[in-house]
């Protein structure tokens, strides 16, 4: 074979080793393509959306009429909205959640039951924990269900 010959054999189109880098090389080109196009805008609208949903969630927080605590993972409050703060104190905020709310730990594991009811400070609430993988807080909400145990505290008594 002379030496044409043998570069033309190894440049041809027949050669199984061309074939498979010009597979690859293509296949390289269109995953690159597809993600620079596709996948990285869609996890940016993802965490968008993601960002978009912590602000509504800590805007609904704000306006909730009941307590609501926000609790990082360690189980320290982070943030309370105006009820929080005006029925605990503002004081509260960096401190254990089991300081404020009972066998917190024990309810948040139980988060299956939502018969949950706690009495803090004379008043007793209902509890609710919104605690998700994603988020890197736990929402817990009380609702104050003092005037209905004490109406149910009369009835009992009069029967």
């Amino acid at each position: 074979m002379e030496p044409n010959n043998i570069l033309e054999t190894f440049f041809s189109y027949r050669n199984p080793a061309i074939m498979v880098t010009v597979i690859f090389a293509v296949l390289s080109v269109i995953l690159y393509l597809v993600n620079k196009e596709f996948i990285i805008p869609l996890q940016r609208k993802k965490e968008k959306l993601d960002n978009n949903n912590l602000r509504l969630m800590a805007l609904f927080a704000e306006l909730d009429p009941d307590p609501v605590l926000r609790v990082d993972s360690d189980g320290i409050i982070i943030k309370m909205n105006s009820p929080a703060i005006a029925f605990f104190s503002e004081n509260e905020i960096n401190e254990k959640c089991n300081k404020l709310i009972p066998d917190y730990e024990q309810i948040k594991k139980n988060l299956l039951d939502d018969n949950n009811v706690v009495s803090i400070n004379g008043k007793h609430f209902t509890i609710s924990i919104n605690e998700s993988d994603d988020l890197e807080f736990t929402q817990v909400y009380l609702h104050d269900i003092s005037k209905m145990v004490e109406q149910e505290n009369l009835l009992s008594a009069r029967s």
